[in-house]
């Protein structure tokens, strides 16, 4: 997983997490690091799952996309 792209190893990273609270704090905490990649690889890893029937794990991902794409445009607003 090293040699992932840095928006991969988040992605995992996330999903890795116990609870939502964590992966909310995480993306909050790395607000700086995202962008339309970031959100790119979210969106490709939620088709992913999807297609592998892992829809519980695509639709926390999916909730995460959507606080990492308000973070993104607050941090703009900053």
């Amino acid at each position: 997983h090293e040699s992932a792209p840095p928006e991969i190893r988040f992605v995992n990273e996330l999903l890795a997490l116990e609870t939502d609270e964590k992966a909310e704090q995480m993306i909050k905490q790395r607000a700086a690091e995202l962008n339309a990649e970031t959100l790119s690889a979210m969106k490709s890893a939620t088709e992913q799952l999807r297609a592998g029937s892992r829809t519980e794990l695509a639709d926390k991902l999916d909730r995460y996309r959507a606080v990492a794409e308000k973070e993104i445009t607050a941090a703009k607003w900053r």
